[in-house]
């Protein structure tokens, strides 16, 4: 019996010091066929280009990847650019790079598609 009071105490505890979390999706409502999806992100894009990462410093959060450019499609990028990137790919939003491999990003308002972070409180 005293057992039972004891787990019923940690279970009871544990839901109390639950810790909060955020989870975001990346699925869209309304999905188009893939030749149309392909043209419209064509056409939102500011720079279309094909890179291949450099470097990663591993975070799977926050995280940053060196790619780059080996051939530019949209937006004015010079073959050879080296660019900055959001990784990560822990559920943050980021995709999660690995060195060697090469992608065709679709970049929106930079060319690193810089995801805009809060600001600090104006004092």
């Amino acid at each position: 019996m005293v057992t039972r009071l004891v787990i019923v105490a940690v279970v009871a505890l544990s839901c109390l010091c639950a810790q909060p979390s955020q989870a975001c999706s990346c699925r869209r409502e309304g999905k188009q066929d893939l030749a149309t999806e392909l043209r419209e992100a064509r056409k939102s894009a500011s720079h279309i280009y094909f890179a291949r990462v450099q470097s990663t410093d591993g975070r799977s959060f926050g995280g940053t990847a060196t790619v780059q450019v080996l051939e530019s499609f949209k937006g004015a990028l010079a073959l050879g650019t080296r660019l900055e990137l959001p990784s990560g790919g822990g559920g943050d939003g980021t995709i999660g790079f690995e060195p060697g491999e090469s992608y065709l990003v679709y970049a929106y308002g930079t060319p690193a598609w810089a995801r805009r972070r809060p600001r600090p409180p104006r004092r």
